[in-house]
């Protein structure tokens, strides 16, 4: 940022003061009148005032960035003055209804005051004080105060009216106004909304100059903090010429309930209260009065001061403007309530012997406290009356200081020994104007909305100055801290015997997350690309001209986008873009007629880079402004225009392929303008010998071509047309062509032979080390530039010129593409372009790699196909990654025949007729063999075998030509001699663990599987196995112990054969029960378990209560229990496994 240093005097015009103090102050200066030539609003002055410590102050517009910010440094306790009038039109807010970049931002390194003075002291008629109020003047809910007593002057131009101004102090801050009259460009209560960056302002200016005009209850409500100024220019009825009031106001939040007026020195009857409501049904009480005055939100109340001091008492809080003055000259300001404020002293300068009145209010034992500049004696308690209705609470005087008493050119210093107190400055004259302001500290405290800031970001909490001392939720004891985890903070300070308080939440918003998609964007045979960036923020910032998410590029480069969300928060991402033509298609030229590569030792076709493509490294660089544009085709990228300005080129390193004395020149020009002396290409300088070139010469642009032995004919060409140029030279001998055309041929007395070392220019004459002389920079395009260690013939250069001979075109070739499956094939690609890069896609995915043929043939190996697949080749340039998919698609079909034989039956007794049938669709011919024996040549047959054991039988097919595909499915057949099938079921089964009937279990022969299922008399399935498993044991599915009873079974089965068996019946699970003895016992019980709950138990002996009395862990068939300690009586013994549990009863004698 370019920065001023001013030179300033420390003082100027008028008084220089303390009001509010802080570092950092916003404020949009108002229109004020000229009234044509006589310059009612100027000068314009900002004050300030520094304390103990010296300041670096700088003075910004932070929207407007032909202002250079101004810096001044102050030392401690002194004022300066520095003088905006070179910039009056740059800082006034004008015209009305329009955004416009005017704020100004004032930062100090170290507290000061500041405050707007309009002088007006070429006529010494209109001006004012605007008490900057830093922290107190911003806020996100103003209502505007304003007075309701004075009409705006008629006869002045321009003609002043009642306004207001907004300066935004973020960006994206939206501002909704709801005007309390019609201002210019919105009708009366209609609300509207604003848009305004950081350091942007907007003007509101009433329609008509009376009263009933004025702006007092605008509503204005923005989401980020503003700051407000109200004027009222030249206001007239005072009985003496038009004068300015205005003030920066402060938002609702810094209103109260209790107000102090002291009396100015006014003679018009203009010494008056406005007090302005915020709630509806609000009392107003004066001076003690129990009568209220009643008003609503938006309405103002004209209070008159008929005392040396008046006093407001309200219901709701309120905000109070004032007006005094001298004589009949007016000034305003916005009163600061009186609970819990005030200042312990205040500073103002004299600077000239106007009349300079001080208005003081203070607590009473205050008033024997105050000194000016230390004496005591100037202000003293006899200055003071009662406030009225404060039952002598509170104090007020208005007090003149002569120039005896604050001499000209000195600081008055008005300070209290014993309390705080306010105090206003009325400096001027009923005949010179005056100018008031309130300058006594508003000390709200007021940390603001909650906030969310940026993760990664501190906030910095500020409880303002002068409330000291401060205690925070931290436990810090300053007046800022630095916050960086989220949460509640609260800060208490104290003013005087008051203590404030307050509480913000601070919540942390993530970054924003942009991608703007892949490293690299490829534009590929187009002028201009896209680059998206996510929609949905508040801000793009691009590093090229865009501020949309959306940006056209047309030329390449690395491209960085950085958004910006609703909160602040920002993200940035970057893409590098490149361009460059498509790669060559199927049947398109690759490259130069293959006789035309011959002895080619550089080339350039200029496609996206200046690069040789001959591989013989003969690159060029860019130097200066050559820019890539289209060619003679509309290609994009794909040549250089060349601007005419000395050092714009293409500069090519020397090299021994360079050193040429017998060589061929030829390129391609597109010139624009007459422009002449253009050199299109240059090797050495042409002021020594061993040079040669291509040139445009004289007015009118001729092209020549010249070594130094010789320079050949000129030709004029067309502007506005390409045009291809070639020399050729041999020896002495030379010629020219145009469009391919021989003009001229030329023998030379010497022969010419090749010397230096210079490198080769492209577009200007190479001329080291000095600078624009005898550079003759080319105006216009040039593109495929091609140099060959040869001459070439006269055909050959109208070839190359027309491009009708025979050229390398891309091709490709895929000879079998119908396979048999599992067979193999190639698809070649001839005549591969180079510096691209070739892709076999299958499905959108590469399919194994190329193998070289040769230089410029590919071969791309296919193999084991499952089914008919369709193949494309992806070109891509390696250098730009523009790609592109060749037209053609590659099918090869794949003869999918696949044999599956059937027969009848896999197994069976002999003999055993076999019939089988065959599977093959595609099948032309059919060979059936069984045990290495043909048998049948048609798709159906049968066989009759009979030997036993295990035979193989083959089937064989073919598809027949061209293909002769085959395919071939075998099965394995088993013969045996006929066996008896036996399936014996049990009827009943005891699972007692006695080893005898114990499982439910089939007895079988020739049978190969079964399946069984159980269920029970409900038809509930209680358990099903198989031939694997066997047999069932009597537990349930859940493995518990299925009662004893019948269960119903059904078996279905296969024999040998493969025939289906199926049986159901009944079968009776009969389990023996346990044996207690003896019962009733006396003491021991035998418990015999007759194979019931098998494996480890749980004994219980439970009362006829529920009441468990003994437990223990058995196991074994028997085992004995002793109950001799037991009552008699009859007891429940419990027995459980892992599975189950049994419940007995015994009787204990």
């Amino acid at each position: 940022m370019k920065k001023a240093l001013l030179n300033f005097l420390f003082i100027f015009y008028s008084v220089s003061l303390i009001g509010q103090i802080d570092t950092e102050f916003w404020f949009v200066a108002p229109e004020v009148s000229k009234n044509d030539f006589q310059r009612y609003d100027e000068p314009i002055v900002l004050r300030m005032t520094t304390f103990n410590a010296p300041a670096s102050i700088t003075i910004s517009m932070p929207g407007e960035p032909s202002f250079i910010p101004l810096q001044i440094t102050a030392v401690a306790d002194t004022s300066v003055s520095v003088d905006l009038s070179p910039w009056l039109e740059l800082l006034e807010n004008k015209p009305a209804n329009t955004i416009l970049n005017k704020g100004i931002l004032i930062f100090a390194s170290a507290p000061i005051t500041a405050y707007y003075d309009v002088v007006s002291s070429y006529c010494n008629c209109n001006p004012e004080l605007y008490s900057l109020k830093g922290t107190n003047a911003l806020g996100t809910e103003f209502l505007l105060p304003g007075q309701t007593q004075f009409d705006n002057a008629p006869g002045y131009s321009p003609t002043p009216y009642n306004a207001f101004d907004i300066v935004a102090t973020e960006n994206k801050t939206t501002v909704k106004i709801t005007p309390a009259k019609e201002i210019v460009g919105h009708v009366e209560g209609k609300a509207f909304q604003i848009v305004l960056n950081k350091g942007q302002t907007w003007s509101g200016v009433a329609t008509g100059q009376s009263v009933e005009s004025h702006l007092h209850g605008t509503e204005i409500i923005s989401d980020k903090p503003i700051a407000v100024t109200v004027s009222d220019d030249l206001l007239w009825g005072i009985n003496c010429g038009g004068d300015l009031v205005g003030d920066q106001v402060v938002p609702v939040n810094m209103a109260g309930n209790e107000f102090i007026g002291v009396r100015g020195f006014l003679t018009n009857d203009g010494d008056r209260l406005f007090v302005l409501g915020l709630s509806n049904n609000t009392s107003l009480y004066f001076d003690g009065s129990s009568t209220p005055l009643i008003i609503n939100r938006g309405e103002v109340y004209n209070h008159r001061i008929q005392n040396n001091s008046t006093h407001l008492l309200s219901s709701s809080p309120v905000l109070v403007y004032q007006t005094s003055g001298y004589g009949c000259e007016l000034g305003s300001a916005v009163l600061p309530q009186i609970q819990c404020t005030g200042s312990e002293s205040v500073s103002v300068y004299r600077s000239n012997d106007f009349q300079f009145g001080i208005l003081l209010s203070t607590e009473v034992g205050n008033e024997t406290g105050f000194l000016i500049n230390g004496d005591s004696t100037i202000v003293v308690a006899s200055d003071f009356s009662e406030v009225p209705g404060t039952n002598g609470y509170w104090l007020a005087a208005n007090v003149v200081l002569s120039p005896a008493q604050v001499p000209v050119g000195t600081t008055c210093m008005v300070s209290n020994r014993n309390g705080v107190f306010h105090m206003g400055l009325i400096s001027g004259g009923s005949d010179i104007g005056c100018g008031y302001g309130y300058f006594s500290n508003f000390n709200s405290l007021e940390l603001g909305a909650d906030k969310r800031v940026c993760e990664g970001d501190t906030a910095v909490l500020d409880a303002g100055l002068g409330m000291e001392p401060y205690l925070w939720s931290t436990g810090a004891t300053t007046r800022t801290i630095s916050v960086n985890s989220p949460g509640e903070y609260w800060v208490q300070a104290g003013v005087g015997s008051c203590l404030l308080s307050d509480t913000v939440k601070i919540s942390f918003q993530q970054l924003p997350i942009i991608d703007l998609g892949p490293d690299t964007l490829a534009v590929c045979g187009a002028a201009s690309g896209f680059i998206f960036a996510p929609d949905g923020y508040s801000h793009y910032q691009w590093n090229v001209t865009g501020n949309s998410n959306i940006l056209e590029v047309t030329s390449p480069g690395i491209y960085h986008c950085q958004v910006t969300d609703s909160v602040g928060c920002s993200g940035s991402d970057s893409m590098y873009v490149t361009f460059g033509p498509l790669p060559a298609n199927l049947g398109e030229a690759i490259g130069l007629p293959l006789s035309l590569q011959d002895s080619l030792v550089a080339w350039y076709p200029f496609n996206g880079n200046p690069n040789d493509e001959t591989g013989n490294g003969n690159n060029g660089s860019v130097i200066g402004n050559v820019i890539l544009t289209t060619d003679r085709f509309g290609n994009a990228n794909s040549a250089y225009e060349f601007p005419g300005e000395a050092f714009n080129y293409i500069s090519v390193p020397h090299s021994s392929y360079l050193e040429l004395n017998t060589f061929t020149i030829s390129t391609w020009i597109f010139t624009e303008t007459d422009y002449a002396y253009g050199r299109i290409v240059q090797k050495n300088r042409d002021i020594f010998s061993g040079h040669y070139g291509l040139y445009t010469t004289g007015v009118g642009g001729t092209v020549s071509y010249g070594v130094d032995v010789v320079s050949g004919d000129s030709f004029e060409p067309a502007i506005g047309t390409w045009h291809m140029v070639t020399g050729t030279l041999s020896g002495n001998f030379s010629s020219f062509y145009i469009d391919g055309q021989l003009v001229d041929d030329t023998i030379a007395p010497n022969t010419f032979v090749y010397t230096g070392t210079d490198p080769m220019a492209i577009g200007m004459h190479y001329y080291e080390g000095v600078p624009d002389y005898y550079t003759y920079p080319y105006r216009g395009k040039i593109d495929d530039v091609l140099i060959y260690n040869r001459v070439l013939s006269a055909e050959e250069v109208a070839c190359l010129y027309s491009g009708d001979c025979s050229s390398l075109k891309l091709s490709a070739s895929l000879p079998e593409n119908s396979l048999c499956k599992g067979g193999s094939t190639s698809l070649t690609l001839f005549n591969a372009q180079p510096g691209v890069k070739y892709q076999l896609l299958k499905g959108g995915n590469e399919y194994g790699n190329f193998q070289v043929g040769n230089s410029d043939t590919l071969i791309f190996p296919i193999a084991n196909l499952p089914e008919t697949t369709s193949f494309t080749i992806l070109a891509t340039d390696t250098t730009t990654g523009c790609s592109i998919t060749l037209d053609s698609a590659f099918v090869v079909e794949v003869n999918d025949i696949s044999a599956i034989a059937i027969a009848n039956m896999h197994s069976a007794y002999i003999p055993a007729t076999v019939e089988v049938s065959a599977q093959a669709a595609g099948a032309s011919t059919y060979e059936w063999w069984l045990d290495g024996v043909k048998f049948a040549d048609t798709p159906e047959s049968q066989i009759v075998i009979d030997s036993t054991g295990t035979h193989t039988l083959v089937l064989l097919v073919s598809s027949g030509p061209p293909d002769y595909c085959t395919d071939a499915d075998t099965l394995f057949l088993t013969t045996t001699e006929r066996t008896e099938v036996i399936l014996e079921i049990p009827s009943s089964f005891t699972p007692n663990a006695d080893g005898i009937n114990d499982h439910f279990e089939f007895a079988t022969e020739g049978i190969d599987s079964y399946t069984v299922w159980l269920k029970d008399s409900w038809g509930v399935l209680v358990y099903e196995y198989d031939k694997s498993t066997g047999k069932w044991d009597g537990l349930t599915k859940a493995g518990k112990e299925a009662p004893a009873g019948p269960y119903y079974y059904h078996v279905a089965a296969r024999d040998y054969t493969e025939m289906a068996l199926e049986r159901s019946g009944v079968v009776y699970l009969i389990r023996d029960l346990i044996e207690l003895s003896p019962n009733p016992a006396k003491d021991k019980l035998v418990i015999k378990m007759n194979g019931r709950l098998p494996g480890e138990r749980i004994v219980q002996v439970i009362s006829v209560h529920g009441r468990v009395l003994s437990e223990a862990t058995v196991s074994g068939e028997t085992f004995e229990l002793g109950v001799s300690g037991f009552s008699p009586g009859l007891y429940l013994l419990r027995i459980s496994n892992q599975m189950d549990v049994l419940n007995l009863k015994f009787i204990k004698e």
